[in-house]
C-alpha cells in the first residue's frame, strides 16, 4: 500500500516485508512478485494461471476472488509461516525460471531463425 518506490527503499520494504500477498483475479506475471520472490519473500497469491505457473509450489496460493480462503492463508502464514522453502530457496527459483541473459538469449534465437539464418 504504498505509493511509487525505487532504489534503496523498495530494497528496504522487500527485504524485510513479512510476506507478499498478490490478491489480484487477472493482472498476469507481475513484475512487482518476481521482484519479491527475487528477494526471497514469503508469498501469497490468488489461485490464477498467470499466478500458479510464475510461483509453482514456492508460494501459498487462495482461492480468487475467495475472501474467507485469502484470510485463512493469511492467517496460516502470518501465525505459522512458509516453511516450505527458505528465503534462499525462494529467490534462487525464480532467479533461474526467469533468468535476463536466457531471456534475451532466446529473442536473439527467436530473430535469427525468423530472418532466415540471417545474423542481426
Amino acid at each position: 500500500m504504498t505509493e511509487f518506490v525505487e532504489g534503496e527503499l523498495l530494497d528496504e520494504l522487500f527485504s524485510n516485508c513479512a510476506a507478499y500477498i498478490m490478491p489480484s483475479d487477472s493482472e498476469g506475471m507481475s513484475i512487482t512478485l518476481l521482484e519479491a520472490m527475487s528477494y526471497g519473500c514469503p508469498c501469497l497469491v490468488s489461485d490464477i494461471p498467470e499466478n500458479t505457473e510464475v510461483v509453482e509450489d514456492y508460494a501459498l496460493t487462495f482461492k480468487k476472488s475467495n475472501v474467507d480462503d485469502l484470510k485463512e492463508k493469511l492467517e496460516y502464514l502470518l501465525n505459522i509461516g512458509f516453511n516450505k522453502y527458505t528465503p534462499q530457496e525462494i529467490s534462487a527459483f525464480i532467479l533461474k525460471k526467469y533468468n535476463w541473459e536466457d531471456v534475451v538469449n532466446k529473442h536473439l534465437e527467436l530473430y535469427k531463425s525468423d530472418t532466415g539464418g540471417n545474423s542481426l
